[in-house]
Protein backbone atom coordinates (compact mmCIF):
# COMPACT_ATOMS: atom_id res chain seq x y z
CA UNK A 1 0.00 0.00 0.00
CA UNK A 2 2.80 2.25 0.85
CA UNK A 3 4.99 1.77 -2.45
CA UNK A 4 1.52 2.29 -4.18
CA UNK A 5 1.33 5.86 -2.19
CA UNK A 6 4.73 6.52 -3.47
CA UNK A 7 3.80 5.97 -6.82
CA UNK A 8 0.93 8.35 -7.02
CA UNK A 9 2.61 11.05 -5.10
CA UNK A 10 5.71 10.91 -7.91
CA UNK A 11 3.11 10.61 -10.67
CA UNK A 12 1.37 14.05 -8.93
CA UNK A 13 4.76 15.72 -8.86
CA UNK A 14 5.30 14.77 -12.60
CA UNK A 15 2.45 16.40 -13.73
CA UNK A 16 2.50 19.41 -11.95
CA UNK A 17 5.81 19.87 -13.04
CA UNK A 18 5.68 22.01 -16.66
CA UNK A 19 9.76 20.65 -17.43
CA UNK A 20 9.58 16.94 -16.90
CA UNK A 21 5.95 16.74 -18.04
CA UNK A 22 5.23 16.66 -21.78
CA UNK A 23 1.57 15.80 -20.96
CA UNK A 24 1.12 19.34 -19.55
CA UNK A 25 -0.18 21.67 -21.77
CA UNK A 26 2.26 24.29 -23.24
CA UNK A 27 -0.13 26.26 -25.08
CA UNK A 28 -2.70 27.13 -22.46
CA UNK A 29 0.16 27.34 -20.14
CA UNK A 30 0.61 31.51 -18.38
CA UNK A 31 4.17 30.69 -18.25
CA UNK A 32 7.38 29.03 -20.06
CA UNK A 33 9.51 27.43 -17.55
CA UNK A 34 12.95 25.66 -18.55
CA UNK A 35 15.69 24.55 -16.75
CA UNK A 36 18.96 26.68 -15.98
CA UNK A 37 22.18 24.21 -16.25
CA UNK A 38 25.27 25.19 -14.74
CA UNK A 39 27.12 26.25 -11.65
CA UNK A 40 29.92 29.37 -10.78
CA UNK A 41 33.20 26.63 -10.65
CA UNK A 42 32.42 26.37 -14.26
CA UNK A 43 31.90 30.37 -14.74
CA UNK A 44 28.32 30.95 -16.74
CA UNK A 45 24.58 29.45 -16.75
CA UNK A 46 23.18 27.84 -20.04
CA UNK A 47 19.19 27.11 -21.00
CA UNK A 48 19.33 25.09 -24.01
CA UNK A 49 17.49 26.73 -27.59
CA UNK A 50 16.14 24.42 -30.15
CA UNK A 51 16.53 25.86 -33.58
CA UNK A 52 15.04 24.92 -37.12
CA UNK A 53 12.70 22.39 -37.75
CA UNK A 54 14.50 19.79 -36.37
CA UNK A 55 14.72 21.14 -33.16
CA UNK A 56 19.15 21.00 -33.09
CA UNK A 57 19.86 22.43 -29.58
CA UNK A 58 22.08 24.66 -28.66
CA UNK A 59 23.52 25.76 -25.20
CA UNK A 60 23.88 29.38 -24.95
CA UNK A 61 24.87 31.49 -21.50
CA UNK A 62 22.29 33.40 -19.88
CA UNK A 63 23.41 37.22 -20.42
CA UNK A 64 21.41 40.37 -18.82
CA UNK A 65 24.11 42.70 -19.99
CA UNK A 66 24.15 41.67 -23.57
CA UNK A 67 21.45 41.99 -26.17
CA UNK A 68 22.42 39.26 -28.82
CA UNK A 69 21.91 35.49 -29.06
CA UNK A 70 24.21 33.89 -31.34
CA UNK A 71 25.77 30.60 -31.76
CA UNK A 72 28.55 28.66 -34.03
CA UNK A 73 26.78 27.89 -37.31
CA UNK A 74 28.26 25.37 -39.84
CA UNK A 75 30.31 27.47 -41.85
CA UNK A 76 32.30 28.83 -39.08
CA UNK A 77 36.05 28.48 -39.17
CA UNK A 78 37.35 30.55 -36.19
CA UNK A 79 35.16 28.42 -33.92
CA UNK A 80 35.69 26.13 -30.81
CA UNK A 81 34.57 22.86 -29.60
CA UNK A 82 31.37 23.26 -27.89
CA UNK A 83 28.90 20.94 -25.90
CA UNK A 84 26.47 20.79 -29.06
CA UNK A 85 27.01 20.58 -32.93
CA UNK A 86 27.33 23.42 -35.05
CA UNK A 87 23.94 25.08 -36.51
CA UNK A 88 23.01 24.06 -39.48
CA UNK A 89 20.15 26.12 -41.62
CA UNK A 90 17.03 24.09 -42.00
CA UNK A 91 15.91 26.27 -44.59
CA UNK A 92 17.23 27.66 -47.48
CA UNK A 93 19.88 29.98 -46.74
CA UNK A 94 18.96 33.33 -48.80
CA UNK A 95 15.63 32.64 -47.12
CA UNK A 96 16.67 33.23 -43.71
CA UNK A 97 19.39 35.94 -43.80
CA UNK A 98 18.49 38.95 -42.70
CA UNK A 99 19.19 41.63 -45.90
CA UNK A 100 21.04 44.90 -45.25
CA UNK A 101 18.89 47.98 -44.57
CA UNK A 102 15.67 44.94 -43.06
CA UNK A 103 13.91 46.49 -40.36
CA UNK A 104 12.65 43.86 -37.89
CA UNK A 105 11.21 45.05 -35.09
CA UNK A 106 12.17 48.29 -34.24
CA UNK A 107 15.91 47.24 -35.65
CA UNK A 108 17.51 48.43 -38.77
CA UNK A 109 20.13 46.48 -39.99
CA UNK A 110 22.99 48.95 -39.94
CA UNK A 111 26.05 47.32 -40.68
CA UNK A 112 26.81 44.44 -43.62
CA UNK A 113 29.04 42.13 -45.24
CA UNK A 114 29.58 40.67 -47.40
CA UNK A 115 25.89 40.90 -48.52
CA UNK A 116 24.92 40.00 -44.62
CA UNK A 117 23.56 41.49 -41.91
CA UNK A 118 26.51 41.25 -39.64
CA UNK A 119 27.70 41.90 -35.94
CA UNK A 120 30.92 42.36 -34.21
CA UNK A 121 30.99 42.41 -30.47
CA UNK A 122 33.95 42.99 -27.44
CA UNK A 123 33.82 41.95 -23.84
CA UNK A 124 35.22 43.53 -21.58
CA UNK A 125 38.06 40.40 -20.24
CA UNK A 126 38.84 40.41 -24.17
CA UNK A 127 36.77 38.06 -25.74
CA UNK A 128 35.37 38.92 -29.04
CA UNK A 129 32.60 37.25 -31.13
CA UNK A 130 31.63 38.72 -34.92
CA UNK A 131 29.22 37.20 -37.52
CA UNK A 132 26.01 37.45 -39.09
CA UNK A 133 22.12 37.48 -38.55
CA UNK A 134 19.72 35.40 -39.94
CA UNK A 135 16.04 34.21 -38.90
CA UNK A 136 14.63 30.54 -38.13
CA UNK A 137 12.58 28.92 -36.02
CA UNK A 138 13.71 29.15 -32.42
CA UNK A 139 11.70 27.28 -29.44
CA UNK A 140 12.93 27.22 -25.43
CA UNK A 141 12.11 24.38 -23.10
CA UNK A 142 13.94 21.15 -22.12
CA UNK A 143 10.86 19.11 -22.35
CA UNK A 144 10.11 19.71 -26.26
CA UNK A 145 13.06 17.43 -27.10
CA UNK A 146 11.34 14.51 -25.78
CA UNK A 147 7.87 14.97 -27.56
CA UNK A 148 7.60 12.12 -30.11
CA UNK A 149 6.90 12.46 -33.69
CA UNK A 150 2.91 12.02 -33.27
CA UNK A 151 2.92 15.37 -30.86
CA UNK A 152 4.88 17.36 -33.62
CA UNK A 153 2.04 19.79 -33.44
CA UNK A 154 2.20 20.85 -30.44
CA UNK A 155 6.17 21.89 -31.14
CA UNK A 156 4.89 24.01 -34.20
CA UNK A 157 2.96 26.00 -32.32
CA UNK A 158 5.03 26.72 -29.74
CA UNK A 159 8.26 27.25 -32.55
CA UNK A 160 8.58 31.04 -33.42
CA UNK A 161 10.25 32.43 -36.23
CA UNK A 162 13.12 34.94 -34.28
CA UNK A 163 16.30 36.11 -35.23
CA UNK A 164 19.37 34.87 -34.15
CA UNK A 165 23.37 35.32 -34.90
CA UNK A 166 25.92 33.31 -36.45
CA UNK A 167 28.86 33.43 -35.20
CA UNK A 168 31.96 33.11 -37.81
CA UNK A 169 34.05 34.56 -35.01
CA UNK A 170 35.10 33.72 -31.61
CA UNK A 171 38.25 34.28 -29.16
CA UNK A 172 39.18 33.47 -25.79
CA UNK A 173 36.80 32.12 -23.47
CA UNK A 174 33.98 32.03 -26.18
CA UNK A 175 35.95 29.84 -28.05
CA UNK A 176 37.01 27.68 -25.01
CA UNK A 177 33.88 27.55 -22.95
CA UNK A 178 31.42 24.55 -23.43
CA UNK A 179 28.25 26.18 -23.96
CA UNK A 180 27.81 27.06 -27.77
CA UNK A 181 26.59 31.12 -27.54
CA UNK A 182 25.30 33.37 -25.53
CA UNK A 183 21.41 34.85 -25.18
CA UNK A 184 21.14 37.94 -24.56
CA UNK A 185 18.63 39.18 -22.36
CA UNK A 186 19.52 43.06 -22.42
CA UNK A 187 16.18 46.24 -21.89
CA UNK A 188 17.50 47.42 -24.82
CA UNK A 189 16.43 43.92 -26.88
CA UNK A 190 13.19 45.00 -29.60
CA UNK A 191 14.76 48.27 -29.81
CA UNK A 192 17.20 50.27 -31.93
CA UNK A 193 20.04 49.54 -30.80
CA UNK A 194 19.01 45.45 -31.12
CA UNK A 195 16.55 43.21 -33.01
CA UNK A 196 13.99 41.12 -30.61
CA UNK A 197 15.26 38.82 -29.67
CA UNK A 198 13.01 34.93 -28.61
CA UNK A 199 11.25 36.37 -25.06
CA UNK A 200 10.03 39.42 -27.58
CA UNK A 201 8.97 37.49 -30.32
CA UNK A 202 6.99 34.93 -27.61
CA UNK A 203 5.54 38.16 -26.08
CA UNK A 204 4.34 39.51 -29.23
CA UNK A 205 2.75 36.03 -30.59
CA UNK A 206 0.80 36.14 -27.10
CA UNK A 207 -0.86 39.49 -26.87
CA UNK A 208 -4.12 39.83 -25.36
CA UNK A 209 -3.66 36.55 -23.21
CA UNK A 210 -2.19 36.63 -19.43
CA UNK A 211 0.88 36.35 -20.63
CA UNK A 212 3.48 38.92 -19.17
CA UNK A 213 6.41 41.08 -21.38
CA UNK A 214 8.92 39.41 -18.67
CA UNK A 215 11.35 36.23 -17.90
CA UNK A 216 12.74 35.13 -14.11
CA UNK A 217 15.78 33.59 -13.49
CA UNK A 218 16.37 31.28 -10.83
CA UNK A 219 19.69 30.24 -9.75
CA UNK A 220 21.38 28.01 -7.18
CA UNK A 221 24.76 26.93 -6.38
CA UNK A 222 24.14 24.14 -8.96
CA UNK A 223 21.53 24.53 -11.93
CA UNK A 224 18.42 26.13 -11.76
CA UNK A 225 15.17 27.15 -13.84
CA UNK A 226 13.79 30.19 -16.33
CA UNK A 227 10.34 31.03 -16.61
CA UNK A 228 9.27 33.37 -19.53
CA UNK A 229 5.71 34.82 -19.02
CA UNK A 230 5.36 35.54 -15.23
CA UNK A 231 6.58 33.63 -12.09
CA UNK A 232 6.15 30.04 -11.83
CA UNK A 233 4.42 30.43 -8.12
CA UNK A 234 3.90 26.53 -7.68
CA UNK A 235 7.66 26.92 -7.24
CA UNK A 236 7.94 29.63 -4.60
CA UNK A 237 7.74 28.60 -0.62
CA UNK A 238 3.57 29.34 0.12
CA UNK A 239 4.78 32.18 2.77
CA UNK A 240 6.69 34.55 0.19
CA UNK A 241 7.28 37.90 -0.15
CA UNK A 242 7.57 39.75 -3.15
CA UNK A 243 9.50 42.89 -3.69
CA UNK A 244 9.91 45.24 -6.95
CA UNK A 245 12.24 48.15 -7.92
CA UNK A 246 12.65 50.05 -10.72
CA UNK A 247 15.16 49.71 -13.14
CA UNK A 248 16.94 52.75 -15.35
CA UNK A 249 15.39 52.34 -19.04
CA UNK A 250 17.41 54.80 -20.24
CA UNK A 251 20.84 52.33 -19.90
CA UNK A 252 21.26 49.48 -21.43
CA UNK A 253 21.59 47.08 -18.68
CA UNK A 254 19.23 46.54 -15.49
CA UNK A 255 20.53 48.79 -13.43
CA UNK A 256 18.97 49.60 -9.90
CA UNK A 257 19.31 51.87 -7.32
CA UNK A 258 21.79 51.10 -4.39
CA UNK A 259 20.94 53.40 -1.51
CA UNK A 260 23.43 51.70 0.71
CA UNK A 261 24.86 48.40 2.04
CA UNK A 262 24.68 47.43 5.52
CA UNK A 263 25.99 44.53 7.88
CA UNK A 264 24.04 44.44 11.06
CA UNK A 265 22.32 47.64 10.48
CA UNK A 266 25.41 49.75 10.10
CA UNK A 267 25.99 51.33 6.90
CA UNK A 268 29.64 50.28 5.39
CA UNK A 269 28.98 51.53 1.96
CA UNK A 270 27.21 54.58 1.43
CA UNK A 271 25.09 55.47 -1.87
CA UNK A 272 27.73 57.51 -3.59
CA UNK A 273 30.65 55.09 -3.06
CA UNK A 274 27.84 52.51 -4.70
CA UNK A 275 26.48 54.73 -7.38
CA UNK A 276 29.55 56.14 -8.83
CA UNK A 277 30.56 56.14 -12.57
CA UNK A 278 27.93 53.92 -14.34
CA UNK A 279 26.12 52.53 -11.17
CA UNK A 280 24.94 48.93 -9.76
CA UNK A 281 23.44 46.88 -12.10
CA UNK A 282 22.93 43.16 -12.33
CA UNK A 283 24.55 41.01 -14.68
CA UNK A 284 23.71 37.38 -15.15
CA UNK A 285 26.59 36.63 -17.02
CA UNK A 286 28.98 37.64 -14.61
CA UNK A 287 30.92 35.11 -13.04
CA UNK A 288 31.37 37.02 -10.05
CA UNK A 289 30.55 40.79 -8.32
CA UNK A 290 32.66 43.80 -9.00
CA UNK A 291 33.49 47.14 -7.56
CA UNK A 292 35.35 49.80 -7.67
CA UNK A 293 38.39 49.71 -5.82
CA UNK A 294 37.27 51.71 -2.68
CA UNK A 295 34.13 50.05 -2.82
CA UNK A 296 35.58 46.19 -3.09
CA UNK A 297 38.03 47.22 -0.23
CA UNK A 298 35.66 48.17 2.13
CA UNK A 299 33.50 45.52 1.32
CA UNK A 300 36.10 42.73 1.74
CA UNK A 301 37.41 44.43 4.93
CA UNK A 302 34.00 43.29 6.51
CA UNK A 303 34.27 39.95 5.73
CA UNK A 304 35.49 38.38 8.66
CA UNK A 305 35.00 34.82 10.29
CA UNK A 306 33.65 35.11 14.02
CA UNK A 307 33.68 32.10 15.73
CA UNK A 308 36.29 30.18 18.19
CA UNK A 309 36.64 27.28 15.16
CA UNK A 310 37.92 30.24 12.32
CA UNK A 311 40.51 29.10 10.02
CA UNK A 312 43.09 31.38 9.15
CA UNK A 313 42.57 33.67 6.18
CA UNK A 314 44.26 33.79 3.00
CA UNK A 315 44.22 35.22 -0.18
CA UNK A 316 44.05 33.25 -3.43
CA UNK A 317 43.02 34.64 -6.82
CA UNK A 318 42.98 37.88 -5.32
CA UNK A 319 39.99 37.04 -3.53
CA UNK A 320 39.91 36.69 0.84
CA UNK A 321 39.07 33.25 1.62
CA UNK A 322 38.98 30.49 4.75
CA UNK A 323 39.42 26.51 4.71
CA UNK A 324 36.53 24.66 5.38
CA UNK A 325 37.20 21.31 7.39
CA UNK A 326 33.99 18.94 8.39
CA UNK A 327 36.20 17.69 10.81
CA UNK A 328 36.88 21.63 12.60
CA UNK A 329 33.54 23.42 11.35
CA UNK A 330 30.56 21.19 11.46
CA UNK A 331 28.90 21.25 8.00
CA UNK A 332 28.80 23.80 5.54
CA UNK A 333 25.84 25.79 7.07
CA UNK A 334 27.75 26.16 10.15
CA UNK A 335 30.54 27.29 8.40
CA UNK A 336 28.32 29.75 6.62
CA UNK A 337 27.13 31.26 9.86
CA UNK A 338 30.95 32.68 10.71
CA UNK A 339 30.58 35.32 8.39
CA UNK A 340 27.92 38.31 7.48
CA UNK A 341 25.30 39.40 5.90
CA UNK A 342 25.10 42.16 3.78
CA UNK A 343 21.92 43.99 3.18
CA UNK A 344 21.58 45.93 0.33
CA UNK A 345 19.03 48.76 1.29
CA UNK A 346 17.47 49.27 -2.47
CA UNK A 347 14.08 51.23 -3.52
CA UNK A 348 10.44 50.28 -1.77
CA UNK A 349 11.77 49.80 1.16
CA UNK A 350 13.38 46.28 0.24
CA UNK A 351 16.03 45.22 1.37
CA UNK A 352 17.88 42.45 -0.11
CA UNK A 353 20.34 39.96 2.00
CA UNK A 354 22.94 38.56 0.29
CA UNK A 355 23.80 35.99 2.68
CA UNK A 356 26.76 33.67 3.21
CA UNK A 357 25.19 30.72 2.69
CA UNK A 358 24.67 31.85 -0.89
CA UNK A 359 28.15 34.02 -1.67
CA UNK A 360 30.49 31.99 -0.21
CA UNK A 361 32.19 30.75 -3.63
CA UNK A 362 34.95 27.48 -3.94
CA UNK A 363 38.43 29.31 -5.20
CA UNK A 364 39.75 27.99 -8.51
CA UNK A 365 41.57 24.98 -8.32
CA UNK A 366 40.66 23.96 -4.80
CA UNK A 367 37.63 21.61 -2.69
CA UNK A 368 37.80 23.51 0.13
CA UNK A 369 38.72 26.97 0.45
CA UNK A 370 35.94 29.27 0.15
CA UNK A 371 36.31 33.01 -0.81
CA UNK A 372 34.23 36.36 -0.53
CA UNK A 373 33.50 36.65 -4.46
CA UNK A 374 34.39 40.81 -5.14
CA UNK A 375 37.07 41.76 -7.37
CA UNK A 376 38.19 44.67 -8.50
CA UNK A 377 36.46 46.09 -11.61
CA UNK A 378 38.81 47.57 -14.17
CA UNK A 379 37.57 50.72 -15.87
CA UNK A 380 35.27 53.20 -15.54
CA UNK A 381 33.72 52.95 -11.72
CA UNK A 382 30.88 50.36 -11.22
CA UNK A 383 29.19 47.53 -9.81
CA UNK A 384 28.49 44.59 -10.96
CA UNK A 385 25.45 42.45 -9.31
CA UNK A 386 27.04 39.05 -11.24
CA UNK A 387 25.85 35.35 -10.60
CA UNK A 388 26.87 35.26 -6.94
CA UNK A 389 24.43 37.87 -5.74
CA UNK A 390 21.64 36.00 -8.22
CA UNK A 391 21.79 32.68 -5.91
CA UNK A 392 18.90 31.30 -4.55
CA UNK A 393 16.50 34.52 -5.26
CA UNK A 394 14.20 34.04 -8.22
CA UNK A 395 14.55 37.42 -10.07
CA UNK A 396 12.03 38.86 -12.55
CA UNK A 397 12.96 41.09 -14.95
CA UNK A 398 9.23 42.88 -15.94
CA UNK A 399 10.25 44.73 -19.64
CA UNK A 400 6.67 45.80 -19.37
CA UNK A 401 6.76 47.42 -16.05
CA UNK A 402 10.42 48.36 -16.30
CA UNK A 403 10.83 46.05 -12.66
CA UNK A 404 13.27 44.43 -11.36
CA UNK A 405 11.14 41.63 -9.29
CA UNK A 406 12.46 39.34 -6.44
CA UNK A 407 11.53 36.18 -3.98
CA UNK A 408 13.51 34.35 -2.03
CA UNK A 409 13.82 30.79 -3.48
CA UNK A 410 15.95 27.36 -3.20
CA UNK A 411 16.52 27.36 -6.89
CA UNK A 412 19.13 24.69 -6.61
CA UNK A 413 17.01 21.63 -7.78
CA UNK A 414 17.94 18.40 -10.40
CA UNK A 415 15.79 19.41 -13.22
CA UNK A 416 13.69 21.34 -10.73
CA UNK A 417 11.87 18.13 -9.15
CA UNK A 418 13.80 17.20 -6.60
CA UNK A 419 15.06 19.39 -3.45
CA UNK A 420 18.52 19.30 -2.51
CA UNK A 421 19.90 20.16 0.75
CA UNK A 422 23.00 23.20 1.05
CA UNK A 423 24.90 20.37 1.85
CA UNK A 424 24.29 18.24 -1.13
CA UNK A 425 25.29 21.09 -3.29
CA UNK A 426 28.37 21.48 -1.47
CA UNK A 427 29.04 18.05 -1.82
CA UNK A 428 28.25 18.18 -5.55
CA UNK A 429 30.21 21.40 -5.93
CA UNK A 430 33.23 19.92 -4.18
CA UNK A 431 33.46 16.88 -6.48
CA UNK A 432 32.85 19.48 -9.43
CA UNK A 433 36.03 20.52 -8.83
CA UNK A 434 37.45 17.12 -8.80
CA UNK A 435 36.43 15.74 -11.73
CA UNK A 436 37.34 18.85 -14.31
CA UNK A 437 40.79 18.41 -12.49
CA UNK A 438 40.42 21.69 -10.85
CA UNK A 439 39.62 23.87 -13.99
CA UNK A 440 37.31 26.38 -12.84
CA UNK A 441 36.44 29.44 -16.18
CA UNK A 442 35.48 33.01 -14.96
CA UNK A 443 33.55 34.23 -18.20
CA UNK A 444 33.89 38.04 -17.13
CA UNK A 445 37.43 38.49 -16.35
CA UNK A 446 40.80 37.15 -15.65
CA UNK A 447 41.52 37.10 -11.95
CA UNK A 448 45.30 36.39 -11.78
CA UNK A 449 47.80 38.50 -10.17
CA UNK A 450 50.99 39.40 -12.30
CA UNK A 451 52.50 37.47 -9.51
CA UNK A 452 50.91 34.63 -11.07
CA UNK A 453 51.47 35.16 -14.29
CA UNK A 454 55.31 36.00 -13.61
CA UNK A 455 55.80 32.56 -11.51
CA UNK A 456 53.93 30.73 -14.54
CA UNK A 457 56.52 32.17 -17.14
CA UNK A 458 60.08 31.50 -14.42
CA UNK A 459 58.19 27.92 -15.00
CA UNK A 460 57.55 27.53 -18.41
CA UNK A 461 61.17 28.86 -18.78
CA UNK A 462 62.74 26.39 -16.70
CA UNK A 463 60.54 23.22 -18.35
CA UNK A 464 62.38 24.43 -21.64
CA UNK A 465 65.46 24.16 -19.92
CA UNK A 466 65.02 21.21 -18.42
CA UNK A 467 64.17 19.36 -21.51
CA UNK A 468 66.94 20.92 -23.21
CA UNK A 469 69.45 19.66 -20.84
CA UNK A 470 67.60 15.98 -20.61
CA UNK A 471 67.81 16.04 -24.54
CA UNK A 472 71.81 16.72 -24.78
CA UNK A 473 72.43 14.55 -21.46
CA UNK A 474 70.44 11.53 -23.31
CA UNK A 475 72.80 12.36 -26.74
CA UNK A 476 76.23 11.98 -24.61
CA UNK A 477 75.32 8.93 -23.54
CA UNK A 478 74.16 7.47 -26.95
CA UNK A 479 77.59 8.72 -27.62
CA UNK A 480 79.19 6.57 -24.91
CA UNK A 481 77.52 3.82 -25.81
CA UNK A 482 78.25 4.02 -29.47
CA UNK A 483 81.82 4.32 -28.92
CA UNK A 484 82.70 1.65 -25.84
CA UNK A 485 79.83 -1.04 -27.14
CA UNK A 486 81.88 -1.18 -30.48
CA UNK A 487 85.57 -1.56 -28.61
CA UNK A 488 83.90 -4.52 -26.26
CA UNK A 489 82.69 -6.50 -29.07
CA UNK A 490 86.01 -6.35 -30.64
CA UNK A 491 87.22 -7.85 -27.90
CA UNK A 492 84.84 -10.17 -27.54
CA UNK A 493 85.72 -11.51 -31.16
CA UNK A 494 89.16 -11.19 -30.41
CA UNK A 495 89.21 -14.28 -27.64
CA UNK A 496 87.02 -16.42 -29.32
CA UNK A 497 89.71 -17.21 -32.04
Amino acid sequence: MLIIFQILLYLATCLNDPINDPINDPINDPHHTSIIYGDSDQGYYYVNLFIGENKQRQSLILDTASSITTFPCGDCKSCGEHKDPYYEYTLPQKNNLVKCDQVIGQKKCDKCLNNKCSFQISYAEGSRLAGYFMRDLVLMGDEFEELSQQQDQIVQLEQILSVIGCTTLETNLFFTQKANGIMGLSPKTNSELSFPNYIDDLYEKEKGSSFQYMFTICIGRKDGYMTIGEYNFNRHPKDSQYYSVKYNEETDVYKINVKNIKIDNIVIADHDLINQGQGAFIDSGSTLAYGSPKLSDKLTQQFKCQHENCPEEQYLEGLKCYQFKDSKNGNFSIFASYFPTYSFELDRNFTFDWKPINYLTLSMNTTDIYCFPLAVIPGAPRMILGQVWMRNWDIGFNKQTKEIMFVENNCSNQKVIHEFTEEDIIRAEQQSIKTNNGRRVYKDLNLKEKNNLFVESIYVVFMILLIICIYYFFSYLLEIRKKYGKYNTIQGISSQE
